[in-house]
């Protein structure tokens, strides 16, 4: 069984970044508000050689 790494904001910056170094056995899901910016951001780490997956979730507080 492979290990699952999910990285909120995974869709660029820092989250993106973080995702890019972690180690290629790991499973990657990155999440964020953007599908757009989430597809390229899969792109990347596959092309990086690892197995990644987007999801989109807002994760803000919808009491408010």
């Amino acid at each position: 069984m492979s290990d699952v790494c999910v990285v909120t904001g995974g869709g660029s910056g820092m989250g993106l970044s973080a995702a890019l170094q972690m180690p290629k056995d790991k499973i990657i899901i990155v999440s964020g508000r953007t599908i757009s910016k989430l597809e390229k951001a899969v792109e990347q780490l596959k092309e990086a050689g690892h197995e990644a997956y987007a999801c989109t979730c807002i994760t803000e507080d919808s009491s408010k």
